[in-house]
């Protein structure tokens, strides 16, 4: 199954690593090529997620990060990657 990045889901992941990179620039590559390897799993086990707050959605949890994704018939579509702070806020 293909893995589909919306326009927003491949921004998210840029600011990201902006975010990061402005105090750890080496770090901020690890972690951000983490998070992308992760989410890559989905292409084989696109049910991995959990089921999302918003119907027909799965989450996938890449600590700390969550990445928000719709599973179709013949592509996972990813809609977006935040941290999970801005999903769950305490």
């Amino acid at each position: 199954m293909d893995i589909r990045w919306t326009l927003a889901a491949s921004s998210d992941l840029l600011e990201i690593f902006d975010t990061l990179s402005e105090k750890a620039p080496v770090q901020a590559a690890r972690i951000v090529g983490e998070v992308y390897d992760s989410i890559g799993r989905l292409e084989r086990f696109p049910e991995i997620g959990r089921a999302g707050r918003i119907d027909g959605t799965r989450e996938f949890f890449v600590s700390p990060f969550v990445a928000v994704y719709r599973v179709e018939e013949t592509a996972v579509v990813l809609l977006t990657v935040v941290h999970s702070a801005q999903l769950y806020p305490r």
